[in-house]
């Protein structure tokens, strides 16, 4: 299978401190996963943030203020293999720059616009369709959409701060090259697609190389 999400590895090699996502993969649903499929949808909660995010342990000893108070200061947000249907309550986590869904039941990227300081959306392994309501992140360095049902990829609904994209194992049908370039030369900051280095990029840092030696 494949780890989840992948672009944190990216996020690393910028320095950034990134956590380690831990047994989230990729991978055919065994019986006990098949069962909890026909079980209800979840709706995005703060009873639900914090339970992903403190533990039950630690609620267990906290008043609703102190846990209002630690929700709203966390910076990660695992909700994944939950059962979500919609994005939405996201509100009181405006400090959160790295927001995890996948591996739920989303069908489409909405109320996403407090959310002006994340920089890592995981949404892979869900049912969207169409790629939108993302130019509200200005900060967003690294986008999983890997295992959807997207059929287009239009730069203009990318934000321009984005520097890894995962689009692997989607449809793509209307995408070819030519389209793929438009993509790319609209984006001044994509540096990988699908933890691949962009066309180009190696020969221009090659480029630099013999400047920086004939100088």
């Amino acid at each position: 299978g494949r780890e989840v999400p992948s672009l944190d590895r990216s996020l690393e090699e910028e320095g950034e401190e990134e956590e380690a996502v831990e047994g989230s993969t990729l991978r055919p649903l065994d019986d006990e996963e098949k069962q909890e499929e026909n079980l209800p949808d979840k709706v995005i909660s703060m009873q639900l943030v914090a339970w992903r995010g403190l533990g039950e342990a630690r609620l267990a000893g906290m008043s609703a203020d102190a846990v209002a108070s630690e929700v709203l200061q966390l910076a990660h947000v695992r909700l994944d293999e939950e059962r979500i249907a919609r994005i939405d309550n996201l509100e009181a986590l405006g400090n959160v720059t790295h927001l995890l869904l996948h591996r739920n039941r989303i069908t489409r990227l909405e109320n996403l616009e407090s959310l002006r300081f994340l920089q890592l959306l995981s949404v892979a392994s869900n049912d969207i369709m169409t790629i939108e309501n993302l130019t509200c992140l200005p900060c967003l360095k690294a986008l999983d959409l890997g295992y959807n049902l997207i059929d287009e990829v239009p730069a203009a609904e990318l934000p321009q701060s984005l520097m890894y994209l995962t689009t692997e194992c989607n449809p793509l049908r209307t995408m070819d090259d030519g389209k793929w370039k438009v993509v790319y030369d609209a984006m001044p900051n994509l540096r990988q697609h699908d933890c691949e280095d962009l066309p180009g990029d190696e020969e221009e840092e090659d480029d630099e190389a013999s400047d920086e030696e004939s100088a």
